[in-house]
């Protein structure tokens, strides 16, 4: 049973990154910068030890072994929807919940990058030991390292299906769980070289040693510090460690053996008494108010388009934009690509926080370049909501709404979400980054003109071409149904080529202005009203093309992994 599931795990992982030569090349890539950061890693920690640091290198090798396990806990249980591979309850029918099922699941996890990736992490301290000459320490550094991989392998398999268990229970939990995976995505690990260029630059040894020494007790932490004990000669204090981490592992697995169960074969629950009743009685429903339509949710329905109707919009352009301007809120997948926008700006700030300029120039060029490109972004996602949409868009089609009215709807449904992310990003840079006054304007009249230029050429191009996107209840950064990563990059390059030529006029003209050649209202003038064209012009080509390739679109959309069940 264990050999199987390892074998059936190498096989998954090799039939998807061979069935993209992209995304082979790239594992390739990530599998040869992984070794290169092991390596420097182990020569790093060997030099250390031998020019005296030996016991600060027994801190950190306790610190970094702590955040690995805690990373292997964490980034899973955050994403227990994004990589379903091997998942329990796809397995339910083929095999039992078992004692060496549970082992058989545990052992092919660690089949793929980041187990093996790990083990090689956490075999460095022995490498450093070894050449260095104490060979007792090194051998216990490899019980150490036995001991956390098995303590990650564990809790990630516990607490990565307890969530999936709670996501699949509910469909809110599942949407807050994308929305702060995505957030943890970037404000964590995209500035991850950022906080470590910080923590190096204020490194602080006397800090470091007393962190140790208190990570070195949490369960996390206190593999690796067994032999930080053992180098210091506390014997008994190594024992301690030794208890906290078999505790911790049998902990794991014991809520392993508890959760998987629940994965596999559900929850029991009783029947109610209205239930029963609703079954004796032949109703399907146990509220039997509930069978007719309610005539005040057709109420509440017209409400949310009324005024879309008051700004003059066509009856089915309203509908579109009153359902576009709910499903950014609602829809994870929505919310999600909102929430990064916002986020890009704000790791331009940290950057002039964390680097060595104090006056913010070398911070606001990063903050100014990632809120032009959050601003293309988001032009994208608007002009790529058909295929946000999924299968959905069969009811537009056979409605027989116009192209021009599909392209409206959605543009201007979305424009409330694009205006209040805008306007909160111009106030964190006027306010955090220090950029005001004419800059501002400046930067918010671009951001405006990049937006509704790639917004424009989207609704064009994105009429007869379009690129996977996740399903309807898939997390938010999942990759495994967004289909080619090849096509999808081809039809991205595109759509920002057209928006950045389409935007070419008005920008000479701001750039004109912004160094003093062209007086400054000129530009906030011919900047806007470009935007519109753009726009306009985006509305009524994009609507004809709209009108001639809706159907093709709809069997393209079905044909992506994940959204044919959507139908």
């Amino acid at each position: 049973m264990v050999a199987l599931l390892m074998r059936m795990k190498a096989k998954l992982t090799w039939n998807s990154m061979k069935r993209q030569t992209a995304f082979l090349v790239l594992s390739i890539l990530g599998a040869l910068g992984i070794a290169g950061y092991v390596g420097m890693i182990a020569v790093g920690a060997v030099f250390s030890i031998f020019e005296g640091y030996a016991d600060l290198a027994s801190v950190m090798f306790t610190l970094i072994s702590a955040l690995a396990v805690l990373a292997w806990v964490i980034a899973p249980a955050l994403m227990a929807s994004a990589d379903n591979t091997l998942d329990p309850v796809r397995l339910a029918p083929f095999a039992a919940p078992s004692r060496r099922f549970a082992i058989g699941m545990i052992a092919a996890a660690f089949v793929g990058f980041a187990g093996i990736g790990t083990a090689l992490f956490l075999l460095v301290p022995f490498v450093a030991w070894i050449v260095s000459g104490h060979v007792v320490v090194a051998l216990v550094s490899v019980i150490s390292a036995c001991l956390a991989l098995a303590i990650s392998l564990v809790w990630s398999r516990a607490v990565t299906t307890w969530m999936s268990v709670q996501m699949t229970a509910s469909t809110r939990r599942r949407d807050l769980q994308g929305v702060i995976a995505t957030v943890a995505l970037f404000l964590f690990v995209t500035p991850l070289g950022l906080y470590i260029n910080a923590g190096i630059d204020n490194f602080n040894a006397a800090f470091v040693t007393r962190l140790g020494t208190i990570v070195g007790w949490t369960p996390m932490g206190a593999p690796f510090a067994i032999s930080q004990s053992v180098y210091e000669g506390n014997y008994l204090v190594a024992l301690a460690r030794l208890a906290i981490s078999l505790v911790t592992l049998w902990a794991g697995w014991k809520l392993w053996q508890y959760v998987l169960p629940f994965a596999m074969n559900g929850k029991a629950r009783p029947v109610s008494a209205e239930a029963r009743q609703a079954i004796a009685e032949g109703r399907h429903l146990i509220d039997p108010t509930q069978a007719a339509p309610s005539a005040r949710a057709d109420q509440r329905s017209f409400k949310h388009v009324d005024p879309w109707l008051r700004l003059g919009l066509p009856r089915a352009a309203a509908a579109l934009a009153a359902r576009t301007s709910h499903e950014f809120i609602r829809d994870p997948r929505l919310l999600s690509q909102l929430i990064a926008v916002g986020v890009l700006p704000v790791l331009g700030i940290a950057i002039s926080f964390m680097g060595s300029n104090s006056d913010f120039s070398f911070g606001n060029t990063f903050a100014i370049f990632f809120t032009l490109f959050g601003a293309m972004l988001f032009g994208g996602v608007v002009a790529t909501l058909m295929a946000w949409d999924s299968t959905a868009n069969w009811l537009s089609i056979t409605a027989g709404i116009r192209g021009r009215d599909e392209r409206l709807g959605r543009l201007v449904g979305a424009l409330p979400s694009a205006i209040s992310l805008f306007a909160v990003v111009m106030a964190l840079l006027a306010f955090a980054a220090g950029i005001q006054g004419r800059s501002l304007i400046y930067l918010a009249v671009t951001t405006v003109l990049l937006f509704c230029a790639t917004a424009g050429a989207g609704q064009i191009l994105h009429a007869r071409w379009l690129y996977p996107v996740p399903p309807p209840g898939a997390n938010p950064i999942s990759t495994k149904s967004t289909g080619s990563f090849t096509a999808t990059m081809l039809v991205q390059f595109a759509q920002w080529l057209a928006a950045l030529v389409a935007s070419l006029p008005a920008s000479v003209v701001l750039l004109l202005g912004f160094f003093g050649i062209l007086p400054d209202w000129i530009g906030y003038i011919v900047a806007p009203v470009w935007s519109l064209v753009c726009l306009v012009v985006g509305v009524i080509v994009g609507g004809h093309m709209w009108d001639r390739h809706a159907v093709t679109l709809l069997q393209q959309i079905k044909a992506w992994p994940g959204h044919a069940k959507t139908a």
